[in-house]
């Protein structure tokens, strides 16, 4: 008896812990693609007045006809948006490596246009700030190339929206 009760209490534990997740299925290549909650995305949906929006964001809540999405910073979460799943257009899952990667080479960027005009041997102050001014545009500009934030999975493009009841992670 003491051994099903303890089956039964981790069959429940589970189940407490799972999360619903959004697949998107991609008929003719067989491609999929799984969102769980805490990822960050870019999402592409309908809005109020028929128009399609964006919103960059983390997956707060997934539940059977809509998601939660937003920002968090030091575990409080601000600037929800609650989006329902029939809206949704197409979205963009950004992977930790990304993030640490846009970072990164932001900071390069910034650096090297900071010493750029020492390195150049300009002494005039116009000169030093207007060449590490430019060399930043120009650097953000690329990075912004290299790392783009447009939608890349769309319906529009044949990708199909399901829920997955309940996945434990």
């Amino acid at each position: 008896m003491r051994v099903i009760l303890l089956i039964l209490l981790l069959v429940f534990s589970a189940n407490i812990f799972a999360q619903n997740a959004l697949q998107f299925a991609q008929v003719v290549d067989k491609d999929t693609l799984v969102i769980y909650q805490k990822d960050k995305i870019n999402l592409s949906y309908t809005g109020y007045l028929k128009q399609e929006e964006t919103k960059k964001g983390k997956i707060l809540l997934i539940n059977d006809t809509a998601i939660v999405i937003g920002n968090s910073f030091f575990g409080n979460n601000y600037n929800r948006k609650i989006i329902l799943i029939s809206d949704i257009q197409g979205v963009r899952k950004y992977s930790k490596f990304r993030q640490v990667a846009k970072f990164s080479v932001n900071i390069i960027i910034i650096a090297g246009s900071i010493l750029l005009p020492e390195a150049l041997g300009i002494t005039s102050v116009v000169g030093i700030y207007s060449t590490a001014l430019g060399a930043s545009f120009v650097g953000l500009g690329i990075s912004a190339l290299v790392f783009p934030d447009k939608i890349k999975i769309s319906k529009r493009t044949g990708w199909d929206i399901k829920i997955l009841y309940p996945v434990v992670k």
